[in-house]
């Protein structure tokens, strides 16, 4: 145990050391890591994730009408609070509309009852798809930062035959670039928040490759961190003083 701790420091120093020196070769490649798609075409089905129709839905809208997925599928969501009262339209509603609207024919839409509230209850009501098409094939369709640990929910939650039927592919994100995260608040908190997340999922699921990866990743944003804040701290006294 006192070695593992050593080896791990000596790691987090490292790397820290390497973030200083390094930061334009060694961060673009940190934000890429988190897009691990793999598209494969044509697929019977297109899936849009939940939480993202402002680039999500718009792109598996363009894959069928390319011919490159035969339906979209659109997934129930969890009721919010203002969906409740009637304040505004479900996600899944507006998702349908989006495709409607960029000329996806209504009958090639199929809505999948459930009750969508993470990537992981997004894998489980996925397996609809397949009680009624056996042989379906899935497109999955999410933000290039959230394509990894979309990926590690529905390997969790599909068998080794279903998950072989499902790829992966990433949209772009309008706040940043994943070649440049850390030079945005948005990029910064978003890339941050996913390696964080990708630990607790790692933890969770005791899947000791992605931790071990996640963790010396984290140990990297750790030294980008105090580097961003350090820069931040003293624009912010500049600016006072001038």
């Amino acid at each position: 145990m006192g070695r593992a701790i050593l080896w791990g420091l000596a790691v987090t120093f490292v790397l820290g050391v390497g973030v200083w020196a390094f930061s334009e070769s060694v961060l673009p490649p940190i934000g890429n890591w988190l897009d691990a798609s793999n598209p494969r075409f044509p697929s019977t089905h297109v899936l849009a994730l939940p939480g993202g129709n402002n680039t999500r839905v718009f792109a598996a809208a363009a894959l069928i009408n390319h011919g490159l997925c035969q339906q979209a599928v659109v997934i129930e969501n969890e009721a919010a609070p203002d969906v409740t009262a009637g304040d505004a339209l479900p996600s899944h509603e507006i998702a349908r509309r989006v495709l409607v609207k960029r000329g996806v024919h209504a009958e090639n839409i199929r809505l999948i009852r459930g009750s969508s509230n993470s990537t992981k209850t997004d894998a489980i009501i996925a397996r609809q798809i397949w009680r009624e098409t056996p042989n379906a094939t899935l497109m999955v369709v999410t933000n290039k930062f959230h394509v990894r640990r979309a990926k590690l929910a529905f390997r969790s939650q599909l068998s080794e035959e279903l998950f072989a039927r499902v790829s992966f592919i990433g949209t772009p994100d309008d706040r940043f670039s994943l070649d440049s995260w850390w030079r945005t608040e948005a990029g910064f908190q978003t890339v941050t928040s996913e390696y964080l997340k990708l630990i607790f999922y790692a933890v969770r699921e005791a899947r000791n490759t992605v931790l071990a990866a996640t963790l010396l990743i984290a140990a990297v944003l750790a030294g980008v961190w105090r580097q961003w804040a350090s820069r931040h701290k003293r624009t912010t006294t500049a600016e006072g003083l001038s």
